[in-house]
């Protein structure tokens, strides 16, 4: 290594530079604040990016904007990364970054645009990170991940994979609403959605794959906007789960947003107006979702109620939807060529249940203002409806069978 101690690294022209081997150059920040500057201007590309190690010391250590940098490894110093002064930004294009649990880093914007590499985040607070590069950016299994506190970018012009390796990371809006192939490898971790207003940002979702039990999962008590390819893009394959497991502030969705298991459980929020494409819906037992339409996409999907009402759902043809606990509705419309399976739960209207065809199984009991049957024929073999105003037959035939109950 070519160790620094008083005067940095200067070499913001790094035009016809090329190194070889494992080293690179070091900074010894015991003695003195110390500047680095490596193809800033000219010159810094992916190919000629050199071994920056931070290893020592706590004086603060200034990285010129633009920088270019294979490895940045700050491991063994305590000092702060920022600009040309303490106070500004930075933002350095990077291949891995490995954070020091000791130093401060609240000004560095990360570019991971030089291929395969690593993020080692020690349980520290980064100002964004773009991830842009062909190849796998892993989470290194440290003491802890990182935190991004503005936009975590991914994907914007080239094909990057992201494996969290077994860790959560934090970042305050994740944005990815793009056609580039893009992939996440989420295993069981989750990427926490920690800020206020559009935290996911992913209306165009074509290309983006994921793998894993995980997903997305909202940390934050403020209001917060969800969007996952209701611009184009977004397939049963594709749609992520997503967790909102804190937080009493309002929650959106974007129209036409898709997600394969919408888990409420822990967030005692209210929804705005949206309709959206869920596979598996588990409703908060504190939230409220009157406004909220949900339309069941899956060959089999779930609703777990758990007391709370939306204000509709609909199931798919072909489609069996089934109830894991109570669900209120204002109004539902069971159409031709759909299940809705009970299994003996009860789904209570506060308007109207209309009855146009398809198939109601393992009766609990259907509470409604009004109960309106306009299908073919039906039989109610078990269970019961109960009906506040009215129950009305327009076309078709109902048999009430002996062990069922039917009262207005």
């Amino acid at each position: 290594y070519i160790v620094m101690t008083t005067s940095g690294l200067s070499m913001a022209a790094a035009d016809n530079f090329t190194w070889t081997g494992t080293g690179g150059f070091k900074g010894n920040m015991t003695a003195s604040t110390q500047s680095f500057s490596f193809g800033s201007s000219t010159g810094g590309s992916a190919s000629n990016a050199i071994n920056m190690l931070i290893f020592a010391g706590a004086s603060a250590a200034s990285l010129t904007s633009g920088g270019h940098f294979k490895t940045l490894d700050c491991t063994g110093s305590t000092c702060t990364i920022s600009g040309d002064t303490t106070a500004t930004a930075t933002t350095l294009n990077l291949r891995s970054m490995i954070l020091a649990s000791g130093g401060t880093y609240t000004n560095l914007i990360a570019i991971l645009n030089a291929g395969t590499g690593i993020i080692n985040g020690n349980s520290k607070t980064i100002a964004a990170l773009q991830i842009n590069h062909t190849g796998t950016t892993t989470l290194a299994t440290t003491t802890g991940a990182l935190t991004v506190t503005g936009s975590t970018i991914f994907g914007a012009t080239s094909t990057p994979t992201l494996d969290l390796n077994g860790l959560n990371l934090t970042t305050g809006v994740f944005s990815s609403s793009y056609t580039t192939v893009r992939s996440v490898i989420f295993g069981s971790s989750y990427i926490y959605l920690s800020g206020t207003d559009s935290v996911l940002t992913m209306a165009i979702a074509d290309n983006f794959t994921y793998t894993g039990a995980g997903g997305f999962r909202s940390i934050n008590a403020g209001s917060q906007t969800f969007t996952f390819g209701s611009t184009s893009g977004a397939t049963e394959a594709n749609a992520p789960n997503l967790w909102l497991s804190a937080g009493a502030g309002g929650f959106d969705f974007v129209d036409n947003s898709w997600f394969n298991i919408l888990n409420f459980t822990g967030n005692t929020g209210t929804s705005a107006t949206a309709t959206i494409k869920v596979n598996s819906l588990i409703l908060g037992s504190g939230g409220t979702y009157l406004l909220l339409t949900v339309n069941m996409y899956g060959s089999s999907s779930t609703i777990s109620g758990n007391g709370r009402s939306l204000l509709t759902f609909t199931i798919p043809a072909l489609g069996t939807t089934t109830l894991q606990s109570a669900l209120g509705v204002t109004t539902y419309t069971q159409i031709t060529d759909t299940t809705l399976d009970l299994a003996s739960f009860t789904l209570t209207s506060s308007g109207g249940v209309n009855y146009n065809g398809g198939t109601i199984n393992n009766f609990g009991t259907i509470s409604c203002v009004t109960f309106t049957h306009a299908g073919p024929t039906f039989t109610l073999t078990s269970g019961s409806i109960v009906c506040s105003s009215s129950f009305v037959i327009t076309a078709g035939s109902f048999t009430l069978g002996s062990l069922a109950t039917a009262l207005t």
